[in-house]
């Protein structure tokens, strides 16, 4: 087979807005985005299923008006499509139909396609008596089955276990490099783009843009954690899988570099240097955990520069640590840097606080959570809950719907006996835990005897908070005894070795940023 090049040209379909792309002969290009973004609607528009305004062209010649049938494509759509009622053979005979094969060579090509794929044996089964990972071999067997010269995968690993994925993955690349084909791919797996794709890009709103790779291993192993920061070696690393982080959205970063410089930089102006093609580095001033790095990235991307590579959040950085490295022009690397630079300070102190807490509470027990309260700075919502998690910790009652929590101001309305409120509170939200606050020792037993799911200790001394454990473990009662108020990294240790189940702090949102330097040269 040879793939041929693909151009898309101004193509606009449904939530598709004027798509520009190239895709060189034999290329495979991988994109990823989230549902909605317009990934699937561009495949079917490429594949002659969907009506579209622009120009497609494959091997240099427009085919937007050929039907589906004469495009010479392959294509593997998200839910397969087999045939049920026809065998994995005839799934494949039915490919041929319409193909430059004639009847005589269908069984060789059949039975070639099979054997690659290693499914030959069940060719007189039904789609319905074979495995998920088989369906899959079937369903690309019949894409190859006509000698496509392009080759489109809508979400082709969704449904599989990560083992079965994960070998798929490798064996499809093994076939498109040995065919020479070309082929798109979209997902919303990273990790499955990046490991697949020549190039990768990102689908938003129906538009296409740069998507980045975290290059984030060799920066991991480099970094020394230092003696109050979290080791991997004790099975805690603050490394996350940048496909659990939370990002924030092109709108908000759009937001954030246009209340900045929301005119461009007047300094590259008046100095006529913005033209000139620059690289800017951004380095670690001191240990600390990194947060907001995908979304510095991001900016400078989206201002037209290229990132070239990148730690994820969560990594730990050692003094001297560069992090995130770019380059293009003066002017795009000129606006975004005080801004992506500040960004990153701050999610980066909230992450080095939240992950010298953890690490402090669970050097006196190991099982202990960490939880940050909602009192993070009013419309700083999102980077603070990344970078809590970037830190290793966890968000305390972030939806306000996993559990009801009673305060003292609330208990201030109520009569009658413990047990009864405490009970008609359970019966109405029996699918939630039910959390009652308390600053007293008697009170907060009483509590426990009543049956409340947690108990939140509120401004307790370390004394105090080992005695209502003590009680709770002595009495056999199942209440989670949690600890909240004033816990910071010096008393964390303190309140972890009570036996509590979880410290709640507001802490890590209190501090200075961490340090960073950014530094643009002339690129020579």
């Amino acid at each position: 087979m040879n793939g041929r090049a693909v151009r898309l040209g101004g193509v606009a379909a449904g939530i598709l807005k004027g798509v520009d792309l190239d895709v060189a002969p034999g290329g495979f290009l991988a994109i990823i985005g989230p549902s909605g973004a317009g990934k699937s609607t561009l495949l079917k528009v490429i594949a002659g299923l969907m009506p579209h305004e622009g120009g497609i062209e494959c091997g240099g010649a427009g085919f937007e008006r050929l039907p589906p049938h004469k495009r010479n494509i392959g294509y593997v759509p998200q839910d397969l499509c087999l045939f049920p009622h026809r065998t994995i053979a005839g799934n494949l005979r039915l490919a041929l139909r319409r193909s430059r094969f004639s009847r005589a060579q269908w069984p060789g090509r059949i039975a070639a396609q099979l054997d690659m794929l290693r499914i030959s044996h069940l060719a007189e089964r039904l789609p319905t008596c074979v495995s998920g990972g088989e369906r899959q071999r079937v369903a690309l067997a019949r894409a190859l089955v006509g000698e496509p010269s392009l080759m489109l995968l809508d979400e082709p690993f969704s449904s599989l276990d990560p083992e079965t994925a994960e070998r798929l993955r490798g064996e499809l690349r093994a076939i498109h490099d040995r065919l020479g084909l070309t082929t798109l791919m979209v997902t919303h797996n990273m990790e499955e783009a990046f490991e697949l794709g020549d190039r990768v890009l990102r689908m938003e709103d129906g538009r296409l843009c740069p998507a980045v790779r975290p290059r984030c291993a060799t920066l991991h192993r480099e970094s020394v954690p230092g003696p109050d920061m979290p080791d991997p070696a004790r099975g805690r690393s603050t490394l996350q899988e940048e496909t659990t982080m939370i990002i924030l959205s092109d709108a908000e970063l759009d937001a954030l570099v246009a209340q900045d410089v929301p005119c461009g930089d007047l300094t590259t102006d008046i100095l006529a240097i913005g033209a000139m093609p620059a690289r800017m580095t951004f380095t670690a001033r001191e240990e600390m955990v990194l947060c907001g790095s995908e979304e510095a990235a991001r900016m400078i991307e989206r201002a037209g520069g290229r990132v070239i590579s990148f730690a994820a959040s969560g990594t730990r950085t050692a003094p001297g640590t560069v992090f995130l490295e770019a380059e293009g022009s003066a002017a795009a690397l000129h606006r975004t840097w005080k801004v992506s630079m500040t960004l990153v300070e701050y999610a980066s102190g909230i992450a080095t606080r939240a992950g010298r807490l953890v690490a402090a509470a669970r050097g006196a027990n190991p099982d202990i959570g960490v939880a940050c309260t909602r009192k993070n700075f009013p419309g700083t919502k999102t980077i603070s809950v990344k970078a809590v998690t970037a830190g290793g910790a966890s968000m305390h009652r972030l939806g306000l719907s996993e559990t009801v929590l009673v305060f003292p101001n609330h208990m201030a309305f109520l009569s009658g006996p413990l047990e009864d409120w405490v009970s008609r509170a359970k019966a109405q939200v029996a699918e939630k835990k039910l959390m009652v606050e308390s600053d007293d020792v008697d009170d907060a037993e009483a509590l426990a005897r009543a049956g409340v799911d947690v108990v939140q200790l509120d401004k307790m001394p370390v004394e105090a908070v080992a005695e209502v454990v003590a009680r709770v473990n002595r009495l056999g009662l199942s209440t989670v005894v949690t600890a909240t108020g004033g816990i910071n990294v010096e008393n964390a240790a303190a309140y972890a070795a009570t036996g509590c189940a979880l410290l709640v702090t507001s802490s890590c949102y209190f501090g200075r940023p961490a340090d960073v330097k950014v530094v643009i040269v002339p690129k020579g």
